[in-house]
């Protein structure tokens, strides 16, 4: 589920469809941990006290979420949505690690959950697509 509204990112020919389908995966990656709670566990602390291996395969999956995040930023370098001089790679975990922390967050937080879905969902892509910069 969480793999079909990733893809096609070659599909996405504006700003505001760029947008939409950052909002879209969001909301599907804290769908995808709340329909099952242990993945939210396993990406928050409690990692931290697994065995070797188990934390390698963690680290192998926090890596392919980095690649899929990656060639969404690089299709947003090349339709020209996003700066040219963005270190991809990097930049793909710093954006994980911000939908990490909102899932573990949600995760945490009393129901309802949807106003805490939405200010992270519009922090995050504000953070991505805006800055925190004002501009004049």
């Amino acid at each position: 589920m969480l793999y079909n509204t990733i893809l096609p990112t070659k599909l996405i020919n504006t700003l505001e469809q760029y947008r939409e389908r950052n909002a879209l995966i969001g909301n599907a990656l804290f769908n995808f941990m709340e329909e099952d709670p242990y993945i939210a566990k396993w990406i928050s602390y409690e990692a931290l006290s697994l065995p070797v291996e188990v934390t390698e395969r963690i680290q192998a999956a926090f890596e392919l979420f980095a690649t899929y995040t990656e060639d969404y930023l690089k299709n947003g370098i090349e339709k020209g949505f996003l700066r040219k001089d963005i270190r991809t790679r990097e930049a793909a975990k710093a954006v994980n690690a911000m939908l990490f922390e909102a899932a573990k967050q949600l995760f945490r937080a009393p129901e309802p959950r949807e106003d805490i879905m939405k200010a992270w969902t519009e922090t995050i892509i504000g953070l991505m697509l805006d800055g925190l910069a004002a501009h004049s």
